[in-house]
Formats: structure tokens, C-alpha cells, sequence
């Protein structure tokens, strides 16, 4: 691996670690972490839609929708905070599936906020956050970085040890 392609690495180890970590630390269950040489990666988790926002709505006041939505949002973000690229095209397309959730499920209630105010509230939570956990993404990216890929009780362990336990802030 040429210096090139190991600093291609390290950033999508950052990158991925950023979602990752977020996303586990509001309570979202990340499946699997990966990067390859070509500083491509993934982070895999279970993507909320309507049925999911519609069943929360159900039983929780509109705060607390609009937090889960604010939550996957802030984890499309978080990967790129602190880069000067812009937003990948997997983010940006989760990205607009969150706000188009948001809008489906938010109808007509014009009392509630719109998906491009959840979408600046999102990103502002996602700068926070990666900045009080500079160290633990760092740390965690080493681990991802030596093993390319994690996933299962090894990734959920991992999580836990750098980032603390799962947050729970929703039954999704």
C-alpha cells in the first residue's frame, strides 16, 4: 500500500468511525464497520423509514420523532465533520431519505418543525459531538483500521469499550 492509498485508509477509518460511534451513542444498533485500501467504507445499520417514525409518533410526543429523525441525521453528517469534502453521495442520499420521512410522516402539522430545520439542528448535534469525542474516534479508528472490518458481538464490544454504552433514545 503506497502512502497515497494508506492516507485514502485512515480518513474512511475516521470517516466511518464518526458514524459509527454517533449513531451507537444515540442508540441506533450498528450492524458493521468497514473500509477498504481505496479509502472506501461502509457503515451498516437499520435505516428508519415511515413505518418506524409513524409507530414512535404513536406513543411518544412529536420531541421525541423529531429527536430519532435528528439522530440519523446527525449520523449521516458526523462522518464528514472536520473534512473539507462534501457530504458523500451514500450520505447525502440517506441524508434526503430522513428528511423525506420527516415531511411523509409530519403531513400537513405546520406546528412542527420542517425536514431542513431537523436538518441544520442534525448537523450543528453532529459537530458537538465529534468534537467531544475527538479521542474516542481517533482510537476507534486505529482499531478499524487494524481490522478492516468489524461487525457482531466484536464491533458491539468495540463500541461500548471506546464509546460507552448504547444510548437509548428510541424503541427503533
Amino acid at each position: 500500500m503506497d502512502v497515497v492509498e494508506r492516507q485514502w485508509r485512515l480518513e474512511a477509518c475516521e470517516h466511518e468511525s464518526k458514524h459509527a460511534g454517533l449513531l451507537h451513542a444515540y442508540g441506533v444498533h450498528v450492524t458493521r464497520v468497514g473500509v477498504c485500501a481505496d479509502g472506501s467504507g461502509e457503515t451498516t445499520y437499520n435505516p428508519l423509514d415511515d413505518r418506524d417514525l409513524a409507530d414512535t409518533l404513536r406513543w411518544e410526543p412529536y420531541r421525541v420523532a423529531q429527536r430519532l429523525v435528528m439522530v440519523y441525521m446527525a449520523g449521516c453528517y458526523a462522518g464528514g465533520i472536520g473534512t473539507r469534502e462534501p457530504l458523500c453521495d451514500g450520505d447525502a442520499r440517506m441524508l434526503a431519505h430522513y428528511g423525506a420521512v420527516w415531511t411523509r410522516v409530519r403531513g400537513s402539522d405546520t406546528c412542527q418543525p420542517s425536514a431542513a430545520t431537523l436538518q441544520a439542528k442534525a448537523r450543528a448535534m453532529a459537530h458537538r459531538w465529534v468534537i467531544e469525542h475527538e479521542e474516542a474516534i481517533t482510537r476507534f479508528a486505529r482499531q478499524l483500521d487494524s481490522a478492516g472490518s468489524l461487525s457482531g458481538s466484536q464491533l458491539q464490544q468495540r463500541l461500548e469499550r471506546v464509546f460507552g454504552h448504547r444510548g437509548v433514545v428510541h424503541a427503533v
